[in-house]
C-alpha cells in the first residue's frame, strides 16, 4: 500500500507540474500545492492523542489506559495494558540507550541502515522523482 500511495503521489505531482509548466509563475503554484498535504498532515497531527506506550513510559498509567480503551473501542484492555506496562519496565531496566547503537558491538545496525538508505535511491520510483518536464 505504501508503494502504491507513493506512486500515486508522484503521478499527482507530475500532473500538477505538467499543468503549471507553461505559466511564468508555474513553479510557485507547484511548490505551494506541494505544501498543502504537508500542512494538512501537520494540522491533523495536532489532534492525535499520545500513544498509550508513551503515556505509560512518562508515568501516566491512567491516561494510557483511557487512550488505549478509546483506541480499541472497548474497556477490556487489561491484557494489552499489562503488556505495555511490562514493556515499559523492561525498557527502563535497559542500560546504554542510543549511544549503544554506535559501539563496535552494534556496528551491523549502521550497516543495515546504510543499505536501506542506499536502497531508497535504487527504488523503482526514483527515476520519476527528479524528472524535468518537457
Amino acid at each position: 500500500m505504501f508503494q502504491l500511495m507513493t506512486t500515486v503521489g508522484i503521478a499527482v505531482a507530475q500532473l500538477v507540474n505538467l499543468g503549471t509548466a507553461k505559466a511564468d509563475f508555474g513553479w510557485r503554484v507547484s511548490l505551494a500545492l506541494a505544501g498543502v498535504p504537508a500542512i494538512a498532515l501537520t494540522l491533523a497531527g495536532l489532534f492525535l492523542p499520545d500513544t498509550p506506550n508513551s503515556l505509560a513510559a512518562r508515568g501516566k498509567p491512567q491516561e494510557a489506559r483511557r487512550v488505549l480503551a478509546r483506541l480499541r473501542g472497548t474497556e477490556e484492555v487489561d491484557a494489552e495494558f499489562d503488556d505495555i506496562q511490562a514493556a515499559v519496565k523492561a525498557s527502563a531496566a535497559m542500560k546504554g540507550g542510543w549511544k549503544t547503537l554506535f559501539t563496535k558491538r552494534c556496528r551491523c545496525v549502521g550497516e543495515v541502515r546504510g543499505v536501506g538508505g542506499c536502497a531508497r535511491f535504487a527504488a523503482p520510483t526514483q527515476p520519476t522523482l527528479p524528472s524535468p518536464l518537457p
